[in-house]
């Protein structure tokens, strides 16, 4: 069943257009990579599917309802969280108390206990306050608060970002163990191995658009476009 799905959307900042005609579906229960070059609208496009800008033309529709006009609040009341890229996680409170910010508005939500469960450093850590985390320890603080609400749709924007090679591969299994358990997840990144390794189909951006899309294994095989559109040598 196609959970998310866009279709030709349009959309921007002070009337003008950072993605033009971004078309993509993702089936319930999939990962799925959003790849690209810095600055070709891999963040536009998660935040017009969040509502946070509103597309100027085309349509986001989620679980078949078409969201495309909804605010943020409204998009988290259907079961879509979003990791930004900046982490978001409020400094001066300790892991706990990060964890119990979430407005929780589902019968099925996660506990404090399960986020442990994905990423046991963070029970360590539960009295340490967010500014004394390391990146990895912030980026694991920032998807497990999402995770609280237990979305059907998690959003993450370069989750692997700064981090160190050893975290990353540690934030990689927490996240293929979520998607075991048949959540939905979107990964925008520009580590295309670290992509490519948790997801099973991606698409690849530049200037704006969709330009290739296609399985993991087929895209790992298609070595000159991966080269032209990602900078990348072999994945």
């Amino acid at each position: 069943m196609v959970l998310l799905e866009l279709s030709d959307v349009h959309a921007g900042y002070g009337g003008g257009n950072v993605i033009n005609g971004v078309s993509l579906t993702i089936e319930e229960g999939t990962v799925v990579s959003l790849l690209g070059r810095n600055g070709v609208g891999k963040t536009t496009t998660l935040r017009s599917i969040v509502g946070v800008i509103s597309p100027d033309r085309g349509t986001v529709s989620f679980d078949s309802l078409d969201i495309s006009g909804f605010e943020p609040h409204e998009t988290y009341k259907q079961g879509i969280s979003l990791v930004p890229e900046d982490r978001g996680i409020f400094p001066d409170l300790t892991v706990s108390e990060n964890l119990r910010v979430p407005l929780v508005d589902t019968d099925d939500e996660r506990s404090i206990a399960e986020i442990y469960g994905y990423f046991p450093k963070l029970e360590e850590l539960q009295d340490s306050k967010g500014r004394n985390l390391s990146g990895g320890e912030q980026q694991m603080l920032a998807i497990g608060r999402a995770l609280r609400q237990n979305p059907r749709l998690l959003l993450l924007d370069e989750p692997s970002e700064g981090l160190a090679p050893q975290i990353i591969e540690d934030v990689g299994r927490a996240i293929e163990t979520i998607a075991e358990e048949g959540m939905t997840i979107l990964v925008v990144e520009q580590n295309t191995k670290f992509a490519l390794d948790i997801s099973s189909h991606a698409y690849i951006m530049a200037d704006g658009q969709i330009v290739m899309d296609g399985s993991t294994n087929e895209l790992r095989d298609d070595e000159e476009r991966l080269e032209k559109y990602l900078g990348v040598h072999e994945t």
